[in-house]
This record gives C-alpha cells, sequence and structure tokens, in this order.
C-alpha cells in the first residue's frame, strides 16, 4: 500500500493559488495527513465527475475543451506519467483533468487519493 502526503506531490505555491480548486478543497488535516494511493481502471474513468459533479471529466472535456487544452491532453498522453497521482473528493476530480483524460485516452489507468479518506500522519511511516 502507497503513502503519500500532499507536499510530497505538491509545493506549497501549488496549495497555496486561490484560483485552483485545490485549494478550497484542502484544510489543516488534509495538509498534514496521509493518504493512501489507489487506482481507478480504464473502464472506470467515465465515472470521474467535473469539479462541479455536474456531469463526468470526459463528457466535459469533449464537450467544452479548447484548442490549447487539447494539446496539453496529446502532451501528457504522449509523455504519460504512470505514478502522476491525481486528487479527487469522493467521485469529483479536484486536480487532474487533463491527465484523466489522456489516460482514458490511451486506456490506462490512474493514481488517485481521495481527500475524503485522510488519516493521520504517522512519522514512523516511510513514505
Amino acid at each position: 500500500m502507497r503513502k503519500i502526503q500532499l507536499k510530497d506531490i505538491y509545493n506549497p505555491a501549488d496549495m497555496d493559488d486561490e484560483f485552483e480548486a485545490l485549494f478550497h478543497e484542502i484544510d489543516e488535516r488534509s495538509i498534514d495527513g496521509c493518504f493512501e494511493v489507489t487506482e481507478i481502471r480504464a473502464d472506470d474513468l467515465r465515472s470521474l465527475q467535473t469539479y462541479m459533479g455536474d456531469m463526468s471529466v470526459i463528457d466535459s472535456y469533449h464537450l467544452f475543451a479548447e484548442p490549447g487544452q487539447d494539446d496539453r491532453v496529446t502532451e501528457l498522453a504522449t509523455n504519460f506519467d504512470e505514478e502522476r497521482v491525481i486528487v479527487i473528493r469522493g467521485n469529483r476530480v479536484i486536480d487532474g483533468n487533463h491527465h484523466l483524460v489522456a489516460a482514458h485516452k490511451l486506456g490506462r489507468p490512474v493514481q488517485v487519493i481521495d481527500l475524503d479518506c485522510v488519516m493521520e500522519s504517522d512519522p514512523y511511516l516511510a513514505i
């Protein structure tokens, strides 16, 4: 079982950017806590919803993506990072939409942490 903290995947400036959804979803407990990294199978990626929870990330991308976003997804698919962890809360994607779409295009699973499943940090745990 792989466990990580938010500080393992984000620098402080990323977590303090009020224009990002992550900023509005984290608190002291989630910043200091640990998360188990789980995998969502390629067949289940369509079930993940936008931050607003109003439609799937995949459907939103197909309906609303702008050319720059398509370029970003193509870049991520070309250089796909299997270890990249996206952040969800329940079934809503908080951070990692472009990576999720790239994985879906490739038929690959994604690694996730769920902000609803924060564990207390264990100082003796090798993360």
